[in-house]
C-alpha cells in the first residue's frame, strides 16, 4: 500500500512533541480540540462516553483535501525542529482497503491515520516511565475518537479492556489489525537476528537493540517489567562480550548497573548479627518508656528473625558444593539489637519460650544443610563426623535432619549413628530420627525399625523397661515410621498406630499439647502407611474397622 502525504511518520514525530509540551500545560486541551476538529467531531462528555447516534457528536461528512491535512502539519511543524523520542519509528502506517495514489484523502481515512498515530504514540508513552502517567489521558481521547467515529470497535475494545473506566467491551476482539511494521524496521531487525558471526540469542539481541538505536538512557527508562528480562537476556554479553560488535554495543553492555539481587537477599536472611533498632524518642518520654518500646521493637523484629531461616533455605538450596577438608559454618540466630544512634545493645527481657528459639536454631542448621549438592559424591560418615561440634547443639541436629532430605544420611556409619543418639540429645535425636524416616523412605528397612522401635514404647516387647524419652522424641520416631512403611499397608503398623492414636496420655505426657502432637504424629503415619490404598484396597485389614475407629475418635 501506498505512503500519506505527508509522512505519517512526521505526522508521529510532531504529534509526540506536541503532546509532551502541551499535556503538562494548559494547552493539552486547545491540542485535544484541535484534533477532534480535524477528524469532524465535537468535544465529548468525559471519559467519552459517547453513543454512536447521538447526532450532537457525529461527525459531519464533510470533504477534506490535502490543503487542510498540510495547513495542520505546517502550523504543528512550525514550532518542531524533529528528532524522535524513546523507541525507533514506524516506517509508514498501512491504511486499509483503498489505494492511496492520486485521489485526495478522505475523511475517514485521515481518522484512521490518526487513530494509528495517537497508538503509537500511547504505545511508546507505556514504555517510558517519565510519560506512562500521561496515558490515561491520551486513552480518553483515543477512545473518543474511535468510539464516536463508527468503524473502528477494534481501538474501542482495545482500550476500554486495559481502561475498564471507558465502558464495557462490545466484542471479544481486542487485537489491532490495521498497524503493521514499515519494511524498513522488519529488515533491520531481521539482519540483526540472522547476522551469522554471531551464535548467542543474548549477542544477536543485544546487535538487534543497537541497531534499532536503545542506548543506556533508553534502557532506564523503560519499565521495571521490560527492562529486566532485557538485562537479563544481556547478562552473559556483559559477562563476556563478543568481538565484532559496533562500539555502541559495548558501550551499553558495560554500562549496564551491576545486578546487586543476591547480594541484598543475602544480607537481608542474615540473622548472626543483632538487628538495628530505632526508636524516635519523643521529650514527653521517660527513659523506662523508652526502654520498653526499644524491647517491643526488638520483639518484633526477633520473630522475623526466627523465621528467616526457612526463607534462606528456598534461597540457597543446592547452591553450594562443599570441600571435604572445609568445615561448615551454621549461622546463630542472633536475638538480641543493637540501638541507634547510641550502640548499646538491647536485650529481650520478655518472657519467650525457649522452644522458639531453640526451634530457630534447628531450622539455621537445616538451612545450611539442604545448601549442599544432593548429587554431590565427597561426602561420607567421616566428613559429618569431622563437621560435628564437640558438643551437640541445635544447628548441628538440624544440619542432620537436612542430610536426610538430601540423601547423605545414608552414608552415616551405624557406629556413629549409635553415638549420636547415645549423648540423648533432644534435637539432635529427633533430626535424626526424621532424617533417617525421609532416607528410607517406603523401604520396610528393618534395621531403621528396629532404631526406631527403641524410641516408641508401643513396639518394644511387653518384658521391655521403656526408656524415659521426652515425648517430642517419640513424635518424631513416629512419624518417621510412617515415612519408612509409606504406602504398604502393613498391617502391624497400621494397628498398633491406629490404637496410638486413642492411647490415654501417661505420665510421660506432661501436658494436652504433648499429647496432640504425639496423636497428630500418629494419625499422619497411619495416612502415610495406608496411602493410596481407600476402603476398597486393604486386604487383611478389614477387622480393624478403621473408619468406624476413626470416626469414633474424632467425635
Amino acid at each position: 500500500m501506498n505512503k500519506l502525504h505527508p509522512t505519517s511518520e512526521n505526522f508521529y514525530r510532531i504529534l509526540v512533541q506536541q503532546f509532551l509540551s502541551n499535556v503538562e500545560l494548559n494547552g493539552w486541551e486547545v491540542l485535544k480540540s484541535a484534533l477532534l476538529e480535524f477528524v469532524g467531531l465535537k468535544e465529548g462528555p468525559a471519559h467519552s462516553t459517547v453513543t454512536l447516534h447521538d447526532p450532537g457528536i457525529r461527525r459531519t461528512r464533510h470533504s477534506q483535501t490535502n490543503e487542510d491535512w498540510e495547513f495542520m502539519l505546517n502550523v504543528m511543524l512550525s514550532e518542531v525542529k524533529g528528532g524522535t523520542f524513546g523507541l525507533p519509528l514506524l516506517d509508514n502506517l498501512t491504511i486499509k482497503e483503498q489505494q492511496r495514489s492520486q485521489t485526495s484523502p478522505s475523511l475517514n481515512d485521515l481518522t484512521e491515520v490518526v487513530l494509528q498515530v495517537l497508538h503509537l504514540v500511547y504505545s511508546e508513552f507505556q514504555l517510558d516511565v517519565h510519560t506512562s502517567s500521561l496515558c490515561q489521558k491520551l486513552a480518553e481521547l483515543i477512545h473518543h475518537i474511535a468510539h464516536s467515529s463508527g468503524g473502528f470497535e477494534e481501538y474501542v475494545n482495545f482500550y476500554r479492556s486495559y481502561h475498564a473506566h471507558l465502558g464495557p467491551l462490545t466484542t471479544q476482539t481486542q487485537t489491532l489489525r490495521y498497524l503493521k511494521p514499515g519494511s524498513k524496521l522488519v529488515e533491520k531487525m531481521n539482519l540483526a537476528l540472522n547476522e551469522r558471526k554471531f551464535t548467542s540469542l543474548s549477542d544477536k539481541i543485544l546487535l538487534a537493540m543497537v541497531t534499532l538505536g536503545v542506548d543506556e538512557e533508553t534502557m532506564t527508562s523503560l519499565p521495571v517489567g521490560v527492562q529486566l528480562p532485557l538485562l537479563d537476556v544481556l547478562y552473559p554479553a556483559h559477562c563476556n562480550p563478543p568481538p565484532g560488535l559496533p562500539p555502541s554495543a559495548y558501550r551499553l553492555v558495560h554500562r549496564f548497573p551491576e545486578d546487586k539481587r543476591v547480594e541484598e537477599i543475602s544480607h537481608m536472611f542474615a540473622t548472626s548479627k543483632p538487628v538495628k533498632i530505632v526508636v524516635n524518642r519523643r521529650p514527653e518520654m521517660s527513659d523506662a518508656e523508652f526502654a520498653d518500646q526499644e524491647e517491643l521493637l526488638l520483639f518484633n523484629k526477633t520473630k522475623r528473625t526466627m523465621a528467616i531461616p526457612v526463607g534462606r533455605a528456598l534461597f540457597t538450596f543446592s547452591t553450594f558444593r562443599p570441600s571435604p577438608r572445609d568445615p561448615i559454618v551454621i549461622p546463630d540466630v542472633c536475638i538480641s539489637g543493637k540501638a541507634l544512634p547510641r550502640g548499646n545493645t538491647v536485650k529481650l527481657d520478655l518472657d519467650i519460650p525457649a522452644e522458639m528459639i531453640h526451634w530457630s536454631e534447628f531450622h539455621s542448621g537445616v538451612a545450611t544443610g539442604l545448601r549442599i549438592d544432593p548429587l554431590l559424591s565427597d561426602i561420607d560418615s567421616q566428613w559429618i563426623v569431622y563437621n560435628r561440634p564437640q558438643d551437640l547443639t541445635n544447628k548441628h541436629a538440624g544440619f542432620l535432619f537436612a542430610l536426610g532430605l538430601t540423601g547423605h544420611l545414608k552414608k552415616l556409619s551405624s557406629r556413629n549413628l549409635h553415638d549420636y543418639l547415645c549423648q540423648r540429645h533432644k534435637f539432635t535425636s529427633i533430626g535424626l530420627l526424621l532424617g533417617l524416616g525421609v532416607t528410607n523412605k517406603g523401604t520396610q528397612d528393618e534395621t531403621t525399625t528396629k532404631l526406631f522401635s527403641i524410641h516408641i514404647p508401643a513396639l518394644l516387647p511387653p518384658t521391655a523397661v521403656p526408656l524415659e524419652l521426652d515425648h517430642l522424641v517419640q513424635t518424631a520416631a513416629i512419624a518417621g515410621l510412617g515415612l519408612v512403611f509409606i504406602g504398604s499397608a502393613h498391617r502391624r503398623m497400621a494397628e498398633i498406630l491406629l490404637d496410638e492414636i486413642g492411647r490415654a496420655p501417661g505420665p510421660e505426657m506432661d501436658n494436652a499439647e504433648d499429647r496432640e502432637g504425639y496423636s497428630l504424629a500418629c494419625g499422619f503415619s497411619l495416612g502415610l502407611v495406608l496411602l493410596g490404598m481407600g476402603n476398597e484396597n486393604l486386604p487383611g485389614l478389614d477387622d480393624l474397622k478403621l473408619s468406624d475407629r476413626l470416626e469414633t475418635m474424632s467425635s
